[in-house]
């Protein structure tokens, strides 16, 4: 137990220096919070913290392009496209008749 302590001691991590790697890497992140998956990987997991952000940019670009996939593959086999089916709408000349009937007199 003792040994363990002493290791968790000597291995203490430099997270600052592991914040100014991340900032330089990923600039944009500066005015950002990072989102919680990112320091439960680091802390949890023992990743350093700019690989735990790639890992979860990775994984958040993955979900976006499956959603996009997804969403092309529904639209392809939607069996309606729309209500006048892509075509152009027939519009006929306006009947003589129906317009007198709509005047006032």
């Amino acid at each position: 137990m003792e040994e363990q302590i002493k290791e968790a001691v000597e291995e203490q991590r430099d997270f600052a220096g592991e914040a100014a790697a991340l900032y330089e890497a990923h600039p944009e992140l500066r005015q950002e919070l990072l989102p919680e998956e990112v320091a439960m990987a680091c802390v949890r997991e023992n990743k350093p913290l700019t690989e735990a952000y790639d890992d979860y940019a990775r994984r958040q670009r993955q979900d976006a392009e499956g959603l996009r996939r997804e969403t092309r593959a529904m639209r392809a086999a939607a069996p309606v496209r729309g209500v006048t089916r892509g075509g152009s709408v027939a519009v006929s000349p306006e009947d003589p008749f129906l317009r007198g009937f709509s005047q006032e007199w």
